[in-house]
């Protein structure tokens, strides 16, 4: 992160609206929060300007109030306060009815302490201790789980034990595709220059998305999402490859670690070349897609630790995309907040850099598909970003269609990892069975 972002490293945030269902007292609020910070020793994490070091900071200013025509001015002077070696990377800000009551909220944090699961596990917390009463001091919370801190030791200690990884990952970084711009690009693009496109895919064909039908197939939502992208991609640019930053938790590359309660950013950034050639079959198509993404080095955690802590020569300034499946979240588990909204946009410095053209977000939220597609308007129309967005949501109902069409589940040999089957071998022991 520092390496790529040298002009405004300190707003490079998230942020999540809340409407209370129901308004509270300011106080009650504050102790909510007070009682977060205490709780998730991550929020209260501190670094060195150059990120060398990171340390547990004291306790700051947590939340600010606004009204609501005033919103937008307090939670941008609230970014701007940020600073990265003091701890105060997670604040709230209130606004109050004419009662002098909280009716919403805007929960913001650096990137650098947070993650979507991050957020989820946060927006759980708060809920249960505003739920409980007020004369509780402290609120029980669900058990911890390993810490940030945990994590990192454990992915610089893997530096020693790395194989002969390091020539697959070259590979993945020698192509070097262009993408149909306006004019010639030259890098970094400013988030002053970012515009943001975005779709929302309906109820129907979400749940169609992640219905049994669809399980039955074993194909995980991210491949499907993944094909579209790539097909919808592929029309658009009229190129054969596509190169992607791949963004993922990062969370369960480390099977000695438990990690589903812990707030950080464990992420997982690795270069991705994803080329097709002609299928049979849709289901053919997405099988080719499934075992390519499962050729990956440990589920891309190895990049990091080749490139950053052995500092091994593998340079990705030829991305295009930056492509991140976020999952699924379900606001209505939380009935105190009648809507939780994550909020794109003025969450980033205007001069923050970032070194690629496209990044598209996606999650299912309260059962929607939600695409959000940031791109820069000096080289990419407005227009043909609307144009990919539409064929991807073309793309996405046809590859749906077929596999709910599909006879039977298909199995491939990504399914038996250890059975050493080829995939012709495996379609004739399954033909035999049947």
């Amino acid at each position: 992160f520092f390496q790529e972002h040298e002009a405004a490293p300190q707003h490079w945030n998230q942020a999540y609206h809340i409407v209370l269902r129901n308004a509270m007292p300011k106080a009650r609020i504050s102790s909510a929060v007070k009682r977060l910070v205490e709780y998730h020793d991550s929020l209260r994490l501190g670094f060195l300007e150059d990120g060398s070091a990171q340390y547990i900071a004291e306790d700051t200013l947590r939340v600010r109030s606004a009204v609501a025509q005033s919103l937008s001015e307090v939670l941008q002077s609230t970014q701007k306060s940020f600073r990265l070696d003091s701890g105060n990377l997670f604040q709230l800000v209130t606004v109050e009815d004419d009662l002098g009551l909280v009716s919403e909220i805007v929960m913001v944090a650096h990137h650098l302490v947070v993650d979507a699961i991050s957020w989820e596990i946060l927006l759980d917390d708060l809920h249960t201790i505003l739920d409980a009463s007020p004369l509780v001091l402290k609120v029980p919370l669900p058990q911890k789980t390993h810490s940030y801190q945990d994590w990192t030791i454990a992915l610089v200690a893997k530096a020693d034990k790395l194989n002969g990884d390091l020539s697959w990952w070259k590979q993945q970084v020698q192509q070097n595709a262009t993408l149909p711009t306006k004019k010639m690009v030259q890098m970094p693009i400013r988030e002053e220059d970012i515009r943001l496109s975005h779709l929302i895919i309906d109820h129907e064909l979400t749940a169609r998305l992640t219905g049994r039908t669809i399980q039955s197939h074993r194909i995980a939502v991210e491949d499907i999402l993944l094909l579209a992208f790539y097909r919808a991609w592929r029309s658009w640019s009229g190129s054969n490859t596509l190169n992607l930053l791949l963004e993922r938790h990062g969370r369960d590359v480390e099977p000695d670690l438990e990690l589903s309660r812990s707030v950080g950013w464990f992420t997982s950034f690795f270069p991705f070349k994803l080329e097709q050639g002609d299928f049979d079959s849709t289901m053919a198509e997405l099988r080719a897609l499934k075992e390519q993404r499962l050729e990956v080095p440990n589920k891309g955690r190895d990049f990091g630790i080749l490139k950053y802590v052995l500092n091994e020569s593998l340079e990705y300034h030829w991305t295009q995309v930056v492509f991140n499946f976020l999952g699924e979240s379900n606001s209505r588990k939380r009935p105190l907040f009648k809507k939780i909204e994550f909020l794109p946009d003025q969450v980033r410095d205007p001069q923050s850099e970032r070194s690629y053209l496209l990044e598209i977000n996606m999650a299912i939220r309260d059962g929607q598909l939600e695409t959000h597609l940031s791109y820069p308007k000096t080289y990419l129309d407005q227009y043909e970003m609307e144009k990919l967005l539409g064929a991807f949501d073309g793309e996405l109902e046809q590859i749906i269609d077929h596999c709910e069409n599909a006879e039977e589940p298909s199995l491939d040999v990504s399914d038996f990892p250890d059975a050493g089957l080829s995939q012709e071998g495996l379609d004739h022991l399954l033909s035999e069975l049947n």
